[in-house]
């Protein structure tokens, strides 16, 4: 499993029959799923206060329920990614990697919105999108002289570069 099959595995085990887990292909959350359809208003709250006792949020929009990650949520799931070796990473990872280290990082409920945002990227594999979201989150940090987010070295160091080598000529 990689990326953030652990995480829809474990909502799977959460939610049962109850509805669907799938990613939100509209960047909204983390996940959809349509188990407000399924479950009467009972159902609901109970496996809403489920998924809040394992860091979960749940918002609801057009019958669905958008699954994020609530803060302590982001906070464990950053502290469990196993990191690469530095010749495993993407092109740009390590260099951006050494550039996070010079700073002191923090995580704030503030910075929920960036996390999603670059979970997701890491998630679908898109590195260029991590890579510059991650540049551009560090120059805003210094230009406020504030500490970049600390989960971004986390993620980059995570990271896997899958691309095939080119064959020898």
């Amino acid at each position: 499993m990689a990326g953030l099959d652990h995480a829809a595995a474990a909502l799977r085990g959460l939610l049962g029959a109850a509805g669907f887990i799938r990613r939100d292909r509209a960047r909204r959350a983390l996940f959809v799923s349509d188990y407000p359809r399924r479950l009467d208003g009972a159902g609901i709250t109970e496996l809403e206060r489920a998924l809040a006792l394992r860091g979960w949020r749940a918002a609801h929009e057009g019958g669905l329920a958008l699954l994020d990650l609530d803060f302590s949520g982001y906070a464990a799931f950053f502290e469990g990614l196993a990191t690469q070796r530095e010749d495993r990473l993407p092109l740009g990872y390590a260099g951006l990697l050494r550039v996070y280290a010079r700073h002191q990082n923090a995580f704030t409920p503030a910075m929920l919105e960036t996390a999603r945002a670059a979970v997701l990227a890491w998630d679908a594999g898109e590195h260029g999108a991590l890579l510059d979201l991650a540049g551009a989150q560090l120059a805003l940090a210094l230009r406020r002289k504030e500490p970049p987010p600390g989960f971004i070295p986390r993620l980059l160091a995570a990271a896997c570069d899958n691309r095939k080598e080119s064959p020898a000529c």
